[in-house]
């Protein structure tokens, strides 16, 4: 910095810079070290990064020349260099780079690297040609040919040298960068030389360590930095290291090179208003860019979303003639979610990110709605108004027992407003009416309803933007369908345009958007109109002032009437007294709708409680939402919701959790808590929480009814007492049954683990005789060895608390709670008999010992028994039984051969494997003989005779029929 021109004179031209050059020193031995091909490049990164930095301080491209020092770390460079004469060291083992013009970055790598490697060629050629100089001064041969082999060695570094040099140069886009000048190898050789009379070292006072990056090829510091001052000693020879290929460097090379010079010698500083100015112009570009690169990315992914979403919708083809499966609501509703977003754009701005010139919403819009009403035709619209032409056909010329002037009066508005009066639609109003006459609204799921409900809904809101199913309204079928309600009674035609004036503008109240937001914690459905809720209260009272106002009001959909004065008072105290009838039962219908469902888990308890026991308590929502409702000027309403508003005082608007509740959503807390123990608890630690949650239930109880103490019970406020302490007791009631239902839950889930691995075993053979997999003798052995095997470390771990002993067979203990199923009883006696059969008490390994005589005749007068290498022959006079021993182990054949008609013959066998015996006894006829004796019969193939024999199993066990494991199936339900 001390060598900068003044910035004034810069900055006018009058100062100019002096020439800057940079020499990299890097050990060729790095290249040699294991993980070069990932630490170089690294290196050469951090380098360029370090020389951009020094080029943009100097504000000009910096000549660097690249110094590999270290070089005789190579093999056989010095077997090379010890040839050399002391002038020959001193020339420059390198190539300096011609300056050339800056390219593009993408081209960098091609052309920077086949400069260089073209350098390394000819410098490669360099050597080769000069060994064949220098090398036969060398007398010794085996040090003449390592000399030899240096360019080779050479030539394999070169590779990575020429991406450390290519990387190491690579430009910058947003800045001056650093020039590649040229690159040498330079290293030290040994020599020795011969003193005279000279003095003995004597240790210099240490120079200054903190140097300059030049300061360590200074002329000070090679000729006199760290040597040793002298002292006399006597003459001799020393070896000492000589630097190689340096020399002429420094001396020459470097400070001759007026082309390297030129390149920073011109350079000007730039001036600090221009950096400001580049600064802005430069921020304001990148905001642009980044505006412009962000806008172009989000109309892209929202074409991309809207494409998508198109697609899927395009793609359905529904069958009228039956539901719409969730799917096809699905896709559909994607498309529709789309549209809401761009209708919301459209209404007022898109976001910032999405504009730039380049929004695309407005373009998406109409194309997408064509394509969404077209599929929502037919799916769901075609049908739904089909059955509702029908209905309004259908209409008799006087009404019925059984026909209702709210629902002819609802139908016919909706036809209307979806004909001739789009303008008046109201989502709240139209949609309860579509969905009540589409052809499958008692066939689907609740999913399925609350998607349909959507759907309507949002062609109730498009309907203002523009019909995008128009059809013309049928006149007659419109004035057939006023003339059927004027012949009801004129209370029921005044009260349906009372309820219809007093939900105008008022969205009805969902016990859905309630239930939808608790995580399963509540569920249930139920729509108030409008027209009941605390606005509508007041819209209604000031219409019952005003009777012909509401006729007036509703003339588009009835016609035009008229009522008479002497009437006029008397419909006003029926339309009281029917709307406060009909006001008090639609919120205890809400009471009855929501219900807590049941918990699966504890885990899910825990979860489920956490959200029903938080400030925003769906319960508290619940009954919140009907006491602010409810809190209306009316001597009726009020009193018979009275339990409701001392529950959750209506008064109090800002949150769900008051005082008079306070006690009962802190214990449900603990009693949470309590869930979220016992999901993780075992042992005595489970039991000490089933324990703390029976406590803190019977707290939570006590809690509902100090509050129940409180409720009114006369009268219709009965109704609502009994809802609002169902409501109250249903989580505390659920959490009881889970715990007291824990234990057996528990030995239930440690028998499906168990069964997990029974049930892959009991489907290959013998289990399976069907099955051509067969069961490994390690896999009898891990599940029915005695001690060690599954069956029996269950028994001990769970079982032996569940059933008692008696003999070999096992039964529920009497004491056992919870009790076991006679299905896991069944199971395990079953699986008791097997591992006895082949393990006996204290068995490590299957075996079966027993003995076998075969029946021999005239026939056959001698048969020969081969099992397992055991071969027994059996004639009319050695006709005693013999022993065998079935070793699952070594089990492997199984033969019965015998002499029939004078020749040997095979008569019985079976395919080779541990199981052959099984396969053989397995398809004998069985008969029992008594003391665990069996006469067993087979048919020879192929012969007109039969063989028969007597099998003796000392366990009394018939082990070998194939009904004996046939039926064993695993019963994960251990207790009821």
């Amino acid at each position: 910095r001390r060598l900068r021109p003044a910035s004034l004179g810069a900055a006018a031209g009058k100062g100019r810079q002096p020439a800057r050059s940079v020499v990299l020193c890097f050990g060729t031995d790095e290249f040699l070290k294991p993980g070069a091909r990932e630490s170089v490049p690294e290196q050469a990164r951090i380098l360029r990064t370090r020389l951009a930095e020094l080029a943009a301080e100097v504000g000009a491209p910096v000549p660097v020349y690249v110094l590999f020092t270290r070089t005789d770390r190579l093999p056989f460079f010095l077997d090379y260099v010890g040839t050399l004469k002391s002038e020959e060291v001193q020339d420059p083992l390198g190539v300096t780079l011609p300056i050339r013009a800056p390219v593009d970055a993408g081209a960098h790598g091609r052309e920077e690297g086949g400069r260089v490697r073209a350098a390394f060629d000819e410098l490669h050629a360099s050597l080769g040609v000069n060994r064949l100089r220098v090398l036969p001064r060398e007398g010794r041969d085996e040090i003449r040919s390592g000399g030899y082999e240096l360019p080779r060695e050479l030539r394999k570094i070169s590779e990575a040298a020429t991406a450390f040099l290519v990387e190491l140069s690579r430009p910058s886009q947003l800045g001056v960068t650093p020039v590649l000048r040229g690159f040498y190898f330079t290293g030290v050789r040994p020599i020795v030389v011969k003193d005279t009379e000279t003095s003995a070292p004597v240790p210099s006072a240490p120079r200054p360590s903190d140097v300059g990056a030049t300061g360590v090829f200074s002329v000070e510091q090679i000729r006199g930095g760290g040597q040793a001052q002298s002292s006399a000693s006597a003459g001799g020879s020393r070896k000492v290291p000589e630097w190689v290929f340096i020399q002429r460097f420094f001396r020459e090379i470097l400070p001759g090179d007026a082309v390297a010079q030129a390149l920073t010698a011109g350079g000007a500083r730039v001036q600090v208003l221009r950096r400001v100015a580049l600064g802005l112009g430069v921020a304001a570009a990148t905001i642009a860019l980044v505006g412009f690169t962000t806008s172009f990315f989000g109309n892209r992914a929202l074409e991309s979303r809207v494409a998508a979403a198109g697609a899927g919708v395009a793609a359905l083809s529904p069958d009228p003639g039956i539901p719409p499966t969730l799917g096809e609501l699905e896709r559909l509703d994607s498309l529709r979610v789309e549209l809401e977003t761009l209708r919301g754009w459209e209404r007022s701005r898109p976001p910032l990110r999405l504009r730039w010139g380049l929004y695309q919403g407005d373009r998406l819009l109409p194309p997408a709605r064509a394509l969404y009403f077209q599929r929502f035709d037919d799916l769901l619209w075609a049908a739904t108004r089909t059955r509702l032409v029908a209905y309004l056909d259908g209409l008799g010329a006087e009404p019925g027992e059984d026909d209702d002037y709210g629902q002819t009066y609802d139908a016919l508005r909706g036809y209307l407003v979806t004909t001739r009066h789009p303008d008046r639609s109201e989502s709240g109003v139209l949609s309860p009416v579509l969905i009540h006459h589409w052809a499958f609204a008692d066939e689907v799921d609740e999913e399925r309803r609350t998607l349909v409900r959507a759907q309507f809904d949002f062609f109730a809101r498009e309907l203002r933007e523009g019909h995008p199913l128009p059809r013309e309204a049928d006149l007659g079928r419109v004035a057939a369908g006023r003339e059927f309600l004027f012949r009801f009674a004129e209370t029921d035609r005044v009260y349906q345009a009372l309820l219809s004036d007093g939900s105008t503008g008022i969205e009805p109240v969902e016990l859905a958007r309630i239930t939808s937001g608790a995580g399963g914690a509540l569920s249930g459905s139920h729509s108030v109109p409008g027209a009941f809720t605390e606005g509508g209260w007041e819209r209604v009272q000031a219409a019952l002032a005003d009777v012909d106002r509401l006729f007036a009001a509703e003339a588009w959909v009835v016609g035009e009437q008229a009522i008479s004065d002497a009437d006029r008072d008397r419909l006003g105290q029926e339309l009281r007294d029917r709307y406060v009838t009909e006001y008090v039962e639609q919120w205890q219908q809400f009471l009855r709708a929501a219900t807590v469902p049941g918990f699966g888990s504890v885990a899910d308890a825990a979860r489920r409680l956490d959200v029903l026991a938080g400030n925003q308590s769906p319960v508290l929502q619940v009954l919140a939402t009907v006491a602010r409702n409810t809190a209306v000027d009316s001597a009726r309403i009020r009193p018979a919701f009275q339990p409701v508003h001392e529950a959750t005082p209506p008064e109090i608007r800002d949150r769900f959790v008051s005082d008079p509740n306070q006690d009962w959503v802190g214990s449900l807390g603990d009693l949470q808590g309590n869930m979220d123990q016992l999901a993780g608890a075992a042992g005595a630690q489970r039991d000490q929480a089933m324990g703390a949650a029976s406590a803190n239930a019977d707290q939570a109880r006590r809690s509902v009814r100090q509050l129940a103490q409180g409720f009114s019970v006369e009268g219709e406020a009965r109704v609502a007492a009994a809802e609002v302490q169902r409501l109250l007791e249903a989580p505390i009631q659920l959490s009881e049954a889970l715990v007291t239902r824990l234990p057996a839950a528990q030995v239930n889930a440690r028998g499906q683990a168990f069964c997990s691995a029974f049930t892959p075993v009991l489907a290959q053979f013998p289990f399976d005789r069907t099955s051509s997999a067969e069961a490994r003798m390690d896999d009898m052995e891990a599940l029915f060895a005695p001690e060690t095997g599954a069956l029996w470390t269950f028994y001990e771990d769970v079982g032996r608390n569940l059933m008692a002993r008696q003999g070999n067979r096992f039964v529920a203990a009497p004491d056992a709670s919870p009790r076991p199923t006679a299905e896991f009883l069944a199971f395990f006696n079953q699986a008791a008999e097997i591992s006895r059969a082949f393990f006996g008490d204290r068995g490590s390994s299957p075996e079966v010992v027993f003995a076998l005589r075969p029946d021999t005749s005239d026939d056959l007068p001698e048969i020969v028994v081969s099992i397992d290498g055991q071969t027994q022959r059996f004639t009319r006079t050695i006709a005693a039984a013999q022993t065998f021993v079935w070793q699952g182990s070594r089990a492997d054949h199984v033969r019965i051969s015998g002499v029939l008609g004078g020749s040997d013959v095979t008569l019985l066998d079976a395919p080779s494997g541990p199981w052959s015996l099984f396969r053989l006894f397995g398809r004998a006829n069985w008969e029992g003989a008594g003391d665990g004796r069996y006469r067993l019969q087979w048919a020879v193939p192929g012969q007109q005779i039969n063989v028969t024999a007597e099998l003796s199993l000392p366990r009394g066990l018939p082990v070998f029929r194939a009904d004996f494991m046939r039926d064993l199936r695993c019963a994960s339900r251990i207790v009821q």
